[in-house]
Formats: C-alpha cells, sequence, structure tokens
C-alpha cells in the first residue's frame, strides 16, 4: 500500500463547493455523484454524474461506468468508515496519481 509520504497533499486547492460534494454507492451497483450543500454555481444540477459501479479483480479495483466513460480505481483501502482509492492518470504524455480518501459524513 503506497503511503502518505508518497503523496502530495492537494485538498487545499479545491474550492469549498468540491470539498462537500458526496459519492453515494447504492446495493444495486449504481451510483451518483452529488454536489452537496455548497454549489460553484447555483445553476449546476445538485446530481453531476450518474453511473454504476462494480468491484472487479478479486476485489481490488472499483469500475465506474457513466455512458462510454469508464474510470477504474485501484482500491488501497476498504473499511466500514474509510475507503481509499488510487487514480492514474495519463493526459498528453503527463502521467499523474491520485489517492483518493472517502469517509462517511
Amino acid at each position: 500500500m503506497p503511503t502518505t509520504k508518497d503523496f502530495k497533499d492537494v485538498t487545499g486547492q479545491f474550492s469549498p463547493s468540491d470539498l462537500d460534494d458526496v459519492a453515494i454507492f447504492d446495493e444495486k451497483g449504481a451510483y451518483v455523484f452529488d454536489e452537496g450543500a455548497v454549489k460553484a454555481r447555483p445553476e449546476s444540477p445538485q446530481v453531476y454524474e450518474k453511473g454504476t459501479w462494480c468491484i472487479c479483480k478479486g476485489g481490488n479495483q472499483l469500475i465506474l461506468t457513466n455512458g462510454p466513460a469508464i474510470t477504474v480505481y485501484d482500491i488501497i483501502r476498504l473499511e466500514e468508515n474509510s475507503l481509499i482509492l488510487q487514480l492514474h492518470r495519463t493526459k498528453e504524455e503527463v502521467a499523474d496519481t491520485y489517492l483518493l480518501t472517502y469517509q462517511p459524513f
């Protein structure tokens, strides 16, 4: 498992409207990403993404499907009160790895 020393904390770069977003995963395999209480713009939809999810690869990956878009996360930790995911992204030959931590509210 990667340690936090391997990553730079960029939470401070997010706006308050991003920090209160809510990810909801239901038992039927559907998910939604919700704006939470604070929106960046009042006219923004409350739910800004929805699709299906599955835990695959022997419990080691979370795969989100939103229409034709598929996002694959490596599951670093999945516990009752914590979900830690790792996301690898490459754009224009620049590779980044994100460590995302989710907790219930």
